[in-house]
């Protein structure tokens, strides 16, 4: 399992901002199974005046995983497969 996170912020009275990127990699040690990650996320706060603030909040957020057809549904996970189907099943 692999994770990075960055995350970068600053500011002052006037304007502030947050800048944060993830990453994450959940190798299965199932063959051709797996799980990547990216996430990524912007806020930005302006004061225009004493009581009026623009702000901008985005993100983004992306899975890649790739699990085996196991014969009940393409996204069952592959490790409960193997604890509830018969032995002679071949999952890998």
């Amino acid at each position: 399992m692999q994770n990075a996170y960055l995350k970068i912020a600053g500011g002052d009275n006037i304007a502030k901002y947050a800048l944060s990127i993830g990453y994450g990699n959940n190798k299965s040690p199932l063959q051709n199974t797996g799980l990547t990650r990216y996430n990524m996320r912007f806020n930005a706060d302006l004061n225009l005046t004493k009581r009026l603030i623009a702000s901008a909040n985005v993100s983004y957020y992306r899975n890649e995983q790739n699990i085996r057809n196991t014969g009940i549904a393409p996204t069952t996970n592959p490790i409960f497969t193997s604890l509830v189907k018969a032995p002679f099943l071949q999952i890998i």
